[in-house]
């Protein structure tokens, strides 16, 4: 979730329609999740509040992760150093 997060916020992988087309409901169930640092598992978590939907971001998860067996991205999903 992080690596397609950044590639959202670089602006260079994925494009979206104009803000007035995709405010409602898709936008805003994107601005729904919200990170948070868990201390005990020394990660960040992503959350989203009861009640509210964030299906839109899970769609454009899945279908990148499936978009990524035929081209492979490594520029987005950056592999995790193991820690020895």
């Amino acid at each position: 979730m992080s690596d397609v997060f950044n590639a959202i916020k670089r602006r260079s992988v994925f494009g979206f329609p104009k803000w007035e087309d995709f405010d409602q409901p898709y936008a805003a169930d994107m601005l729904n999740i919200f990170s948070e640092f868990s201390e005990e598992r020394r990660i960040n978590e992503y959350k989203k509040s009861k009640g509210v939907a964030d299906d839109t971001f899970h769609a454009l998860l899945l279908a990148f992760m499936v978009s990524t067996i035929k081209v492979p991205r490594p520029d987005v999903i950056i592999p995790q150093r193991q820690k020895s």
